[in-house]
């Protein structure tokens, strides 16, 4: 299947706001710091960490209880660039991560030292390398978006161009695809699973069958919420 010039354009467009909001917005938002530092955890000890890592009881706020399969893809982005320095802490919203010490502000600034600088050294380097990672990831669920509903409306490319432009430019899409998170990978692997549904729906092939099952296993590997998805392919 030939891409479409006006899918080119929305991933170069993609793309452009991607590398923008990455660099445009201070490192460390959120749980940035948290998914920072479990894959941090990961290289200085060899092992993703646990409960009994957390003597506080904050493994959860943390995010260091999702399953693996984000850390270990981040891990190359993060080993490439060692930091002793931790990094600062993310926001935790109050009634949202309730029991987190410390409630920070919207945004938080940049910390005074240079490697967060042009160029970009250490932890401040590997944040932004896990940022385009994941606009990376966000293009492919473009993609794999479009390929859906070319599957499943041949003749009417402008519902897969919609389909494709709606999740590449969404608001808050934008903001996830920039930030450090596993939720792009989840969002990407389930649009793997709606193209290989869509061509089930078509005509039924083995192979086709065998990538759906390797989508829902890599989503439960990413968050709990790929249980949703395996509920959802429980029809084919």
């Amino acid at each position: 299947m030939k891409p479409h010039p006006l899918l080119l354009g929305i991933l170069a467009v993609q793309l452009a706001l991607g590398i923008l909001y990455s660099f445009a917005v201070p490192l460390w938002q959120g749980h940035e710091a948290d998914y920072y530092n479990v894959v941090r955890f990961l290289d200085q000890n060899g092992r993703l960490p646990n409960a009994t890592d957390f003597p506080n009881g904050d493994a959860e706020i943390r995010q260091a209880t999702h399953p693996p399969l984000y850390f270990l893809a981040a891990y190359p982005f993060v080993a490439a660039f060692p930091h002793d320095e931790p990094v600062p802490p993310g926001a935790q919203p109050a009634l949202i991560c309730v029991g987190a010490n410390d409630i920070n502000a919207a945004y938080t600034p940049y910390p005074p030292t240079r490697a967060y600088l042009p160029p970009y050294s250490g932890a401040a380097a590997a944040g932004y390398a896990l940022r385009l990672f994941n606009v990376a990831l966000g293009m492919a669920g473009v993609v794999f978006t479009y390929l859906a509903g070319r599957t499943l409306f041949p003749s009417r490319t402008a519902v897969a161009l919609a389909g494709a432009a709606l999740l590449a430019f969404e608001g808050n899409m934008v903001r996830l695809n920039g930030g450090i998170s596993n939720d792009t990978l989840l969002i990407t692997l389930s649009a793997l699973n709606l193209w290989c549904c869509a061509l089930l729906v078509r005509r039924f092939q083995w192979r086709v069958l065998a990538l759906l099952v390797i989508s829902v296993a890599l989503a439960l590997l990413t968050r709990l919420g790929g249980w949703a998805l395996l509920a959802f392919d429980l029809p084919f």
